[in-house]
C-alpha cells in the first residue's frame, strides 16, 4: 500500500515537471520564430533586398518533425507576434 502510494506521488510529480518542460519548449518555439522573423525583418527586407529566405519556416518545420503537432501552438504564437 505505501509503496503504490510513493509510486503515485512520484508520478504526479513527473507529470508535473513533464508539463512544466512543455510550455518551456513552447515558449522556447515561440521566440526563436519571433527573433528569426524579425532578423529578418530587419537586415533583409529594410535594406530593399527582395529575397525567398524565411529561417523562420525552416525552425518551424523542425520542430514540427522533432517534436510533433505539440508544437503547432509555438510556431503559430511566434508566427503571429513576428
Amino acid at each position: 500500500m505505501a509503496q503504490s502510494l510513493a509510486t503515485s506521488c512520484q508520478t504526479t510529480s513527473q507529470t508535473k515537471k513533464s508539463d512544466q518542460n512543455e510550455w518551456l519548449w513552447q515558449f522556447s518555439v515561440a521566440a526563436l520564430y519571433l527573433l528569426l522573423g524579425r532578423a529578418v525583418h530587419h537586415y533583409i527586407i529594410n535594406h530593399g533586398i527582395v529575397s525567398i529566405f524565411w529561417p523562420g519556416s525552416g525552425l518551424a518545420l523542425a520542430a514540427v518533425l522533432l517534436g510533433g503537432k505539440r508544437y503547432l501552438s509555438g510556431v503559430f504564437f511566434g508566427d503571429r507576434y513576428s
